[in-house]
């Protein structure tokens, strides 16, 4: 039986750790201002580049590090990430939908083939971020990993 993204721990984990904030973004998007709401702030959150470093599991239980890049504007976003495992290292390219950094759902291509990952950023202390991603290979599950790190808005 095939295992589904959301029917997974991981998956479930990151659907609830997701909530708060998509319901906090939704609320304060910048095409609907209120009066709590500072547009030029909001626009910030929406527009931007990351880059940063993380770790990977698979759930094969191999562990590597990863490099990334990931670009959002409003509603699309492009990413590029090397991994480095013991045995390989893998470089993906990426695109997606999503909620600038808050949610994101991309199509990839590298080295070991078409892949999904559902990814998220979220702010810590000032302008350095954690993000947590969920990546499933099509042809390769073996590959299938699962993603935490830090990284720095520009």
């Amino acid at each position: 039986m095939k295992k589904y993204f959301c029917c997974t721990r991981p998956g479930l984990l990151l659907c609830l750790l997701l909530l708060p904030v998509w319901l906090h973004t939704a609320q304060a998007a910048p095409f609907k201002p209120g009066p709590f709401v500072n547009k030029k702030e909001d626009y910030q959150r929406l527009l931007g580049l990351t880059a940063g470093v993380g770790r990977i599991n698979t759930d094969e239980h191999a562990q590597g590090n990863s490099v990334y890049l990931n670009a959002y504007l409003f509603w699309f976003n492009l990413s590029a990430e090397y991994q480095d495992y013991d045995d390989r290292t893998i470089t993906n390219t990426y695109t997606g939908i999503g909620l600038g950094r808050y949610l994101q759902i991309q199509y990839g291509y590298g080295d070991e083939g078409y892949l999904i990952r559902a990814r998220s950023e979220f702010e810590v202390v000032g302008r350095f971020t954690v993000f947590i991603a969920r990546e499933r290979y099509r042809d390769k599950p073996l590959f299938d990993n699962t993603s935490v790190g830090i990284g720095y808005n520009f």
